[in-house]
């Protein structure tokens, strides 16, 4: 929910969508994927998270959500790339080559 949540206020914000389009965002998020709710034990493994590896608050619930639900990759532009957490989840970012860390690659979506 997180992310949904983040990603709807940029959509708003950053790129000037109607409510209407954020709203059919929304649906089609829950629709199309499994969308983790954030329990207590998101927010203790969060706080333990921020603690050990310096996370911002809404990071570490994301990251936090991705250990819950037993995920094995987490993807992100903001966090450290190839970072290993609890020897469970990586942190990976989309844009990274794995030739040249520095240069973007091309990042298809779900249904490319």
């Amino acid at each position: 929910t997180q992310v949904i949540s983040e990603v709807s206020n940029n959509l708003l914000k950053k790129f000037g969508l109607t409510e209407v389009e954020v709203f059919e965002f929304i649906r089609d998020s829950f629709r199309r994927y499994m969308v983790a709710q954030l329990t207590e034990e998101t927010f203790l493994i969060a706080s333990e998270l921020r603690q050990q590896y310096y996370f911002s608050y809404f990071d570490s619930t994301v990251v936090a959500s991705a250990l819950v639900n037993q995920c094995q990759v987490l993807y992100s532009e903001d966090m450290q790339h190839g970072l290993v957490i609890r020897q469970n989840l990586q942190i990976l970012n989309p844009f990274v080559s794995t030739d040249n860390q520095s240069t973007p690659s091309k990042f298809a979506g779900p249904n490319q």
